[in-house]
Order: structure tokens, then C-alpha cells, then sequence
């Protein structure tokens, strides 16, 4: 059973070493959706420990480092089940009820397989239904793990690799933005997806879009307005947000480099595990702080997916960047009177 095979010491090491017999067996669809079972669903009551530790960091270990035929296996078009046995993750759990350690399993799976088959992944999504996958992801901002799988998706470096439509796109962000509640938790990780954007303008292919919504009379009176809304975070969230699109729009028309100083979702990365922890040390802090379990798929996130045969894109032509410098300039200037007022 693939439970004994878990069970088993060394199998991650003979996972990543090829052992053909276990890759073959791993790679049909039953030990699949056994594997992917237990890193999206909470074990049942009276489960082993095995089942509620060891198994879920086994599994989620196995799906970042198999080899191509173990991929392969995961988005085969002839078993559609497999992958939906993962993204039925967004929509088995209401949003407030999300378990923050198996999100991090899942994104971190779901991020595995983006990397190594983005274009069989994409596919498969757009046949799921992208606008039920969007409110899904926004319903759920509030988990980081999430928050930056969500900001992975949209940074598609190639039209072929756009999962979510871009229309409306902000301003939807702006409505999650305003619906946050007391902890901040939703206004943190919207605010870092947004910056994730800015900072991946010239290299997505939605970013002239993106720059639009964001530097449109509507987006600069929202975040003014929620500098005024006096929510919990509200202010930090609204400044940060339009200063970097200052900085990203006509700072950048000056010539002046803004790569290196704008943050990304990179900060909310947390430390590697030390290396000496042994397998089971690892299980068990993962199990025993929410913080670490979701935070596990952010080693594998501190860049957007890249297509390898992607030509590198060209930076911002000045032209629609002096546009968008000068939308944004006039709609601040408009709004400057509120602004001195803070």
C-alpha cells in the first residue's frame, strides 16, 4: 500500500534517486489521489499519528523533488481526477475554516507542479473554471500560503500561461482590501500581491494592464479614502501601496532603478529548517506550529513561475509609462488637498 510504502525510511532518498519500482507505483492515478488526499484533506478522528504527521510531509516532500515521469503522471490529460483531487482543495473548506498547515501543503504542491508543467496546469484550470478559481483565491488572502500561490498565478510571463482574467482584476483586490477584518492579515498579503505585481511589470505580460487599474482615477480615490477609513491597518496599507506605484510609475519615467528596494512576497519567507533536524523533528514541528505549516511552500515561491523556452521580455515602453506617470500625477494632485490634511 502506498501507506507502508510512507512508511518506509529512506524513501525520500530513493524517491529522488530514481528507484524505478517506486516511481512506477507512485505514478499511478489510485496512489496519487492517495498521496494528494493526504496533503488537502484533515485526517479523520482517530487517525494514527503516522496519518496526521509523517504522512502529509512525506507526501508533500515526494511531490517537489520526483522526477519527470512522476509529473508527467500528475497532469495526464486521460485522468483529469488526479488534479482535481488538489485544486478540489479551494473548494472542499469554507474560507474561514481553511486548516493554515494544510494550505501550506497544498500550495506548496500546487506551486511544484506549476514549475515543472505550467502550460499542462494552466490548461487544466482554464477547463476548471478561472473565475470560480479567482474568488476562491480571494476568499482566502488571508493565508499567506495562498496569498502568494494567488500571486504566482498572475505573474504568467507569456499569454499562454495566464490563468485569471485582468479585467476588473484591482479592483477586486481594492474590494478584499476593504473587507478585511480585525486581524490584518487579508490587508498584509493584498498589499504584498500587489507589490509582487509592480515589481514584476516588466516581465509579466499583463503589466501595462495591471499599471492601468492601478494608476486609474478609481484606484488612487479608493486608496485615498482608505488612508481615511481608520480600519486596522488601513492607512499603512493604502500609503504602501500608492507609494510604490509612485515610485514604480514616475520615479521609474526618471530613470531611476527601483527594482532593489521594492518589497515582494519574498520577506514573508521564513528561515530553512536546520539541516540537522532529523525527519521526524521536522513532522512535528511542522505539526505543532500553524506558522511553519503554512509557511513550508514559501522556499519554493520567491519567484513567479518562468517558462524556459520565454523570451525575456522588454522593460516598459517610456510611452505608456509617461501615460500612466502623468494619470497618476493628475489624480494625485486632485486628491492633494486630502492628503496634507493627514
Amino acid at each position: 500500500s502506498v501507506e507502508a510504502l510512507l512508511d518506509e525510511e529512506e524513501i525520500i532518498q530513493e524517491f529522488k534517486a530514481g528507484n524505478d519500482r517506486l516511481v512506477a507505483r507512485l505514478s499511478e492515478p489510485d496512489a496519487l489521489k492517495v498521496l494528494l488526499e493526504f496533503v488537502t484533506c484533515e485526517p479523520p478522528e482517530q487517525a494514527t499519528k503516522n496519518r496526521c504527521f509523517r504522512y502529509p510531509f512525506v507526501a508533500v516532500e515526494l511531490m517537489t523533488c520526483g522526477p519527470d515521469e512522476f509529473f508527467q503522471a500528475l497532469v495526464a490529460p486521460d485522468h483529469p481526477e488526479v488534479l482535481d483531487s488538489l485544486w478540489g482543495f479551494l473548494e472542499a473548506t469554507p474560507a474561514h475554516e481553511v486548516n493554515p498547515v494544510l494550505a501550506g501543503y497544498f500550495s506548496r504542491t500546487a506551486a511544484s507542479v506549476i514549475s515543472k508543467h505550467p502550460t499542462e496546469v494552466v490548461e487544466y484550470l482554464r477547463k476548471r473554471g478561472t473565475d470560480t478559481l479567482l474568488e476562491r483565491f480571494l476568499e482566502r488572502l488571508h493565508l499567506r500560503s495562498l496569498a502568494e500561490l494567488f500571486a504566482r498565478l498572475l505573474c504568467a510571463d507569456e499569454p499562454a500561461h495566464v490563468v485569471f482574467p485582468v479585467e476588473g482584476l484591482v479592483e477586486r483586490l481594492w474590494r478584499r482590501l476593504e473587507d478585511s477584518g480585525p486581524d490584518g492579515d487579508t490587508q498584509e498579503h493584498v498589499t504584498l500581491v500587489i507589490l509582487e505585481l509592480l515589481a514584476q511589470k516588466d516581465s509579466i505580460s499583463s503589466g501595462d494592464e495591471i499599471l492601468r487599474q492601478l494608476t486609474s482615477p478609481s484606484s488612487v480615490g479608493f486608496l485615498i479614502d482608505h488612508m481615511f477609513s481608520g480600519g486596522p491597518g488601513g492607512i499603512s496599507a493604502a500609503t504602501q501601496i500608492l507609494s510604490t506605484v509612485v515610485i514604480h510609475t514616475y520615479v521609474a519615467l526618471k530613470g531611476i532603478s527601483v527594482c532593489a528596494s521594492t518589497p515582494t512576497l519574498s520577506p514573508l519567507s521564513p528561515p530553512p529548517l536546520a539541516s540537522s533536524l532529523a525527519e521526524e523533528d521536522i513532522v512535528n514541528v511542522g505539526a505543532d506550529d500553524p506558522v511553519v505549516g503554512e509557511a513550508a511552500p514559501a522556499r519554493m515561491m520567491q519567484s513567479p513561475p518562468r517558462s524556459p523556452s520565454a523570451p525575456p521580455k522588454a522593460e516598459c515602453p517610456a510611452m505608456w509609462l509617461e501615460a500612466r506617470s502623468g494619470q497618476l500625477m493628475r489624480e494625485l494632485c486632485v486628491q492633494l488637498p486630502r492628503i496634507c490634511g493627514l
